[in-house]
């Protein structure tokens, strides 16, 4: 009997100390990974410190100094930004979001960004539709993720419903990888693509005529509870009517 409860104490305890190494080896390498794959160059630019395989040219210093301009970042925070040189490179560093155009990592916040070109201002991920958005707009996405969870904090941010935090990112970035009109004539005959981008999509209009058309300050919405449907139902009756006249990008 005592050998038994010992052999049993001795597996749990193994188990436990392999969950541990192996959470540790996921956190170090989700930690670690940006710098092997895309690290090798880095260039600080207040507020943003852009890291690059490549040498941070002078056509990248002026993109992200002509960014800075768009005032939304704050210059005692800084962001660091990935900019990954191919689609290996980008799936090694976020194995789980390999299709995504840019993600901004929980624990460590750094920002990494699809393979993208700086000259045409687009980023590409890696999918067969709506793949292709303006880079400036998905690094204002991905930094204003990092600004909401500095200013309300982690564990409230991780409660607040996608919609409202997606929505706001999209709304702050003024841009989608879905087609305007063909999201606005689905949406207005409450019809819907399946697509991650088509959802993003409804959650910058919602965030947006919240914001915009009723006045609420994005505290009031975080605080608020909405059912969609009677807010998608509001939204489509003032299109209609032509009381609200959604300014897309």
């Amino acid at each position: 009997m005592k050998y038994n409860v010992l052999r049993k104490l001795k597996i749990i305890l193994t188990s436990a100390l392999l969950f541990v190494i192996l959470l540790l080896s996921i956190i170090i390498y989700s930690y670690k990974a940006p710098y092997w794959f895309a690290g090798k160059y880095s260039k600080k630019i207040s507020p943003f410190i852009v890291y690059s395989n490549r040498p941070i040219s002078d056509t990248a210093i002026k993109y992200f100094k002509n960014l800075k301009k768009k005032k939304i970042f704050e210059e005692n925070f800084s962001y660091k930004i990935f900019l990954t040189d191919n689609k290996k490179n980008y799936s090694r560093i976020t194995p789980r979001f390999y299709d995504s155009f840019a993600i901004s990592k929980e624990i460590s916040g750094n920002i990494i960004i699809a393979p993208s070109n700086l000259i045409k201002d687009e980023v590409r991920r890696n999918g067969k539709r709506n793949n292709i958005r303006k880079l400036s707009s998905v690094i204002l996405h991905e930094c204003t993720h990092r600004y909401l969870k500095k200013k309300y904090g982690f564990l409230k941010m991780i409660r607040v419903k996608t919609w409202k935090e997606e929505g706001y990112c999209e709304y702050i970035a003024q841009g989608s990888s879905f087609d305007i009109s063909k999201g606005l004539k689905l949406f207005l005959q409450n019809k819907r693509d399946k697509s991650q981008s088509f959802d993003y999509f409804k959650y910058r209009l919602y965030v947006q005529y919240l914001i915009d058309y009723k006045k609420m300050k994005f505290d009031n919405i975080l605080n608020t509870n909405f059912k969609i449907t009677e807010l998608e139902s509001e939204i489509r009756k003032n299109i209609k009517n032509g009381s609200y006249i959604p300014f897309l990008n």
